[in-house]
């Protein structure tokens, strides 16, 4: 999986390209501690570019979260598709991580 990172003020938008699935998390896992590791604890997961979830991308995110809860930050999430957001919704994950349809939205809300 493809990951682009960027820093928007205090924030850093991690924006995955692919499958969510477990075989193709590598390199996300890989940024999202580096993120953690240089202090950056507010993150965006930009969702625009990812097809669908398997249940350990699931697990991942909620993970990540608790990770960033911990840190004194949190993980958000951005423009999931449609099927990724019902996904997100019958899993309670979006009790455990703000949900957000756009990116102006999430920048203006996030803090």
């Amino acid at each position: 999986m493809k990951v682009i990172t960027r820093n928007e003020g205090l924030l850093s938008i991690v924006s995955p390209d692919g499958a969510f699935v477990e075989e193709e998390l590598e390199d996300l896992k890989t940024v999202i501690s580096e993120c953690l590791e240089e202090g950056l604890n507010r993150v965006l997961l930009d969702l625009t570019r990812v097809s669908h979830f398997d249940s350990k991308g699931l697990e991942n995110i909620e993970e990540w979260s608790m990770r960033f809860n911990r840190a004194r930050g949190w993980l958000a999430v951005i423009n999931p598709n449609p099927l990724c957001r019902d996904i997100l919704r019958a899993t309670r994950i979006d009790h455990i991580v703000r949900l957000f349809d756009s990116m102006e939205e999430a920048l203006q809300r996030a803090y």
